[in-house]
C-alpha cells in the first residue's frame, strides 16, 4: 500500500500513508467538499483519488482506469453523520492518537463515508511514480497527467502518463514541481496538480 512516514505531534506519533494533499488554490478559497458513501468491499485511504459516476447509488471507489473522469481526492473518512471515526477506544487521561485515515474493508454495512475535495480550483501536492522530466516535459507546468491506477497506487500520479498533446484527456493538470515538496524539504519529488477531468462538469478535460 505504498510508503509510510512517521510524524511526531508532541503527545503522540501519527503513522501516515503517502497521499495527495491540498496545497492551496488557483484563486481564493474555492474548495468544494462533497459528502459520499464508500462503495462496498474496498480499502480506501485519505489522499486517494475516487470516482462515483458509474457506481451503484453514486457511491465512491478508486479510479482504476487512466483518462477517466474523477470526482476528487478523499479529504477525510467519517461516519454517516459526517463525524470523524476514532480508531480505538478513548481512555480517560490518555492522549488520543488519531482518527481513522484508512479502512481495511468497507464491507457491506454502510458504515464508512467520506468527504471528497472535488474543486477544480484546489491545488494538490502529489508524489510521482517514475522520474520527473522523462516523459513529455512532466516536470513543467502545462502537462496533463493521470493517477497511477496501472500500479494500483491511487495516491500518486504516473510519470509515463504525462501528455502535452492538444485534445488528449488526462485526469490532472500540472502546475509544475512543488517547490516545498511533501515535507518542506524535497523540492523535486512532488508535482502541484489540479483536477482537469472532473465528472461534475460536461467537458472531458
Amino acid at each position: 500500500m505504498g510508503r509510510r512516514r512517521l510524524i511526531n505531534w508532541g503527545y503522540y506519533t501519527l503513522d501516515i500513508k503517502k497521499m495527495i494533499k491540498a496545497k492551496g488554490s488557483t484563486g481564493g478559497n474555492r474548495g468544494q467538499l462533497i459528502f459520499k458513501k464508500f462503495a462496498d468491499s474496498i480499502t480506501p485511504t485519505v489522499g486517494e483519488v475516487v470516482k462515483g459516476f458509474d457506481q451503484d447509488e453514486n457511491n465512491v471507489t478508486n479510479v482504476t482506469t487512466a483518462a477517466q473522469p474523477i470526482l476528487g481526492i478523499i479529504d477525510s473518512i467519517c461516519d454517516k453523520s459526517g463525524n470523524p471515526i476514532i480508531d480505538s477506544t478513548i481512555t480517560a487521561g490518555t492522549a488520543k492518537s488519531s482518527t481513522v485515515i484508512t479502512v481495511a474493508d468497507t464491507s457491506t454495512t454502510d458504515t464508512y463515508y467520506c468527504f471528497v475535495e472535488a474543486s477544480r480550483f484546489v491545488k494538490f501536492s502529489s508524489e510521482v511514480h517514475g522520474t520527473l522530466g522523462t516523459t513529455n516535459y512532466s516536470d513543467y507546468a502545462g502537462c496533463r497527467i493521470d493517477t497511477n491506477s496501472a500500479g494500483g497506487d491511487y495516491d500518486e500520479v504516473l510519470e509515463t502518463s504525462a501528455t502535452i498533446t492538444i485534445g488528449t484527456p488526462a485526469q490532472f493538470y500540472s502546475h509544475g514541481i512543488d517547490p516545498s515538496g511533501p515535507s518542506q524539504a524535497l523540492a523535486s519529488a512532488n508535482l502541484l496538480i489540479s483536477i482537469a477531468m472532473s465528472e461534475m462538469y460536461s467537458t472531458s478535460e
